[in-house]
C-alpha cells in the first residue's frame, strides 16, 4: 500500500475524508421502453469533507476510463459517436454522500 493510500485512511478514520465509487452510465430510449446500462465501477476515491468537493468529483468523472459506446455497438444499439457525446450528461449522488459533502 503507498504512503498515500496510507495517509488516506487514516483521514477517513478521522472524518476528514470519505471515498467514493464512480460506476458510468447511459440511459436511453431502445423502442422497448427506458434502458439504463451501467459500467465498471471504479475507485475508490478520497474526496476530502472539509473544503468543497464539486472540483475534485468531475476531475474523477472525466477521467473514467469506461466509455459505454463500445458496449452499445456491441449489443447492436444503433447510435453515433456524435449523439453519445451530445447527449445530456448528470453526476448522481447517493442521498448520504450529497449530505456529507461541500458543493462549490
Amino acid at each position: 500500500m503507498s504512503p498515500e493510500s496510507r495517509a488516506d485512511i487514516a483521514r477517513a478514520r478521522a472524518g476528514d475524508v470519505a471515498f467514493v465509487r464512480l460506476t458510468p452510465f447511459v440511459e436511453f430510449e431502445d423502442g422497448s421502453g427506458h434502458q439504463r446500462w451501467n459500467g465498471t465501477p471504479q475507485g475508490p476515491y478520497p474526496i476530502a469533507l472539509s473544503q468543497p468537493a464539486t472540483s475534485t468529483l468531475l476531475g474523477y468523472v472525466d477521467s473514467l476510463p469506461n466509455d459505454l459506446l463500445e458496449d452499445l455497438g456491441i449489443a447492436g444499439v444503433s447510435v453515433s459517436r456524435f449523439a453519445f457525446r451530445a447527449a445530456p450528461r448528470r453526476i448522481e449522488l447517493e442521498p448520504g454522500l450529497a449530505d456529507l459533502l461541500l458543493p462549490d
